[in-house]
């Protein structure tokens, strides 16, 4: 009978080896970790796990142990590492040089871990009873991993668009893609963040860079043709380069060993590419981190809003420059000249009192012509007659700019609001009153980490939702500020709630219906 190689004392290892990586959320430690463990445990010469990507296919494969040592066969690749050679009966490896285990979690197959060269010459059934308990709790850790990791991920991506929001209500369209590439640098460990945009006729320019080597790639054109940018924004689809790989730089070509790019979707168009790269050292983007950075592009639509508002606000600055320059003319010109033709009638009038009574008339009439100057040099002069609808998406942007200015932060916000539609004053102004006021509340009382602010106009109504993750309304807090809210929605015939959210914080919900508001 074969001598069985484990005691009580290789038992307490199995169970120090399985302590160890249980205790390790890091995905690449734990990686690490299992092929070294695993090692050691079997007493064999060299321990391979070959990491399996979402399509069955090997991602990459890392070694601990004899690098001298090769396998006698083939390395699991490919299909065939989820197929008939990994699911070989366990009892038919008995007495042979090489284990190959399977790693699963959640029902799929993260990996296989084959260990090669046992000390003792041949495997034994205890060391497949040991291997196997050993995979089982390498699968357990390795989905333990993924989930602390795709919960920082989830973290860092809301903060991030939090941190995209904020400061693109009042930035200009040169600083907009460097706050997207901060923002997007926070989610995920690169050795550079860059926005690569399109620029001219087939040509690509660097519009943002963060990390190492920001210097050197901001302000970068190149041509978009054979590139990893130019693909992703022709397919709009993530394109990854695996290995050496060069990146055009001011001082040349920058080698990198991963690089991603990402496409920025705005409505069905690219606006650019997010780039993340890695040293040739570094671990390879992970599926589950390129998934978030995905999510995350997604907030391409806040960029396009954003730039349009931009240009918005140049076409409202110089509309505006025009219309004061109309009014200064009417009120220095025409309504002067006016307003001396008018005295020279009556100088006539006084003088002949057989026309003096036609004079008059005309006179009064000059009159009223002058006032109805002056009310259109007041509106040119404000931009905005009086009861003429109102952009809420404009008001909302700007409330929460100058509450941005003012307390440093503000809730993030959601437009769900139909192209060009404006509202009636009334029904804007309260609606800022509810922005304000909620959000002031947010800021001073919520102590959250996350909030928002959703805007939803349809046919039937305006609706205004506060959320916020923070410690919850209070039973006794005071109910002036959510009492005058309450009184601007009945006023309108609407509806006015405040509860505990699902999952802690605030949410608040104002709404009326439209073609209600006051005249």
């Amino acid at each position: 009978m074969e001598q069985r190689r484990y005691s009580g004392n290789d038992v307490a290892r199995l169970h120090a080896a399985a302590e160890g990586l249980l205790g390790e959320l890091d995905l690449e430690k734990l990686l690490t970790r299992v092929v070294t463990a695993g090692s050691g445990l079997l007493r064999c010469r060299l321990a391979v796990l070959s990491v399996v990507d979402g399509h069955g296919r090997i991602e990459r494969v890392i070694r601990a142990g004899d690098e001298g040592v090769e396998p006698a066969g083939p390395a699991p690749s490919g299909a065939e590492a989820i197929g008939d050679r990994v699911a070989t009966d366990a009892r038919g490896l008995v007495g042979g040089t090489q284990l190959h285990r399977d790693i699963r979690a959640g029902g799929e197959i993260h990996g296989v871990l084959s260990f090669i060269g046992p000390t003792a010459g041949r495997f034994t059934a205890e060391d497949l009873d040991v291997a196997d308990a050993f995979a089982a709790t390498a699968g357990i850790a390795w989905q333990n991993a993924v989930r602390h990791g795709q919960a920082l991920r989830d973290a860092r991506a809301a903060t991030a668009l939090n941190m995209l929001i904020t400061p693109m209500i009042s930035a200009d369209d040169d600083e907009i893609f460097g706050v997207a590439a901060r923002s997007a640098a926070s989610i995920v460990p690169a050795t550079f963040v860059s926005i690569v945009c399109p620029e001219g006729d087939g040509g690509l320019i660097v519009r943002g860079a963060v990390g190492r080597h920001a210097n050197e790639l901001l302000g970068v054109v190149y041509e978009s043709e054979g590139t990893l940018a130019g693909r992703a924004l022709a397919s709009g689809l993530v394109a990854v380069a695996v290995g050496p790989h060069e990146f055009p730089t001011s001082s040349g070509a920058l080698r990198l060993g991963h690089v991603a790019a990402i496409p920025l979707m705005d409505r069905g168009r690219a606006l650019g590419v997010i780039h993340l790269g890695r040293d040739l050292r570094g671990p390879l983007f992970s599926h589950a981190e390129l998934d978030s950075v995905t999510s995350f592009a997604a907030a391409a639509e806040v960029i396009g809003r954003v730039r349009e508002r931009a240009s918005w606000r140049a076409v409202d600055t110089a509309v505006a420059e025009e219309r004061s320059r109309i009014a200064r003319d009417l009120h220095d010109t025409v309504i002067q000249r006016l307003f001396v033709t008018g005295l020279g009638l009556q100088a006539i009038g006084s003088a002949n009192p057989l026309v003096d009574d036609a004079i008059e008339v005309q006179t009064n009439q000059i009159d009223a012509a002058i006032g109805d100057l002056r009310a259109a040099v007041s509106e040119l002069a404000t931009g905005v007659a009086s009861g003429a609808p109102r952009d809420v998406r404009d008001s909302v942007v700007q409330e929460l700019a100058d509450l941005a200015a003012s307390a440093g932060t503000a809730p993030r916000v959601v437009f769900a609001v139909p192209p060009n539609r404006a509202l009636p004053p009334a029904i804007v102004d309260d609606i800022l009153a509810v922005v304000r006021e909620g959000a002031a509340n947010i800021l001073r009382h919520a102590r959250s980490r996350w909030s928002e602010v959703t805007i939803e106009v349809d046919d039937a109504a305006a609706t205004v939702v506060l959320e916020d993750d923070g410690v919850g309304i209070r039973a006794n807090a005071r109910r002036s500020g959510i009492s005058n809210l309450e009184e601007r929605a009945l006023r309108h015939g609407g509806t006015f709630e405040v509860r505990r959210r699902e999952g802690g914080g605030t949410r608040v919900r104002w709404r009326v219906p439209l073609g209600s508001a006051p005249a």
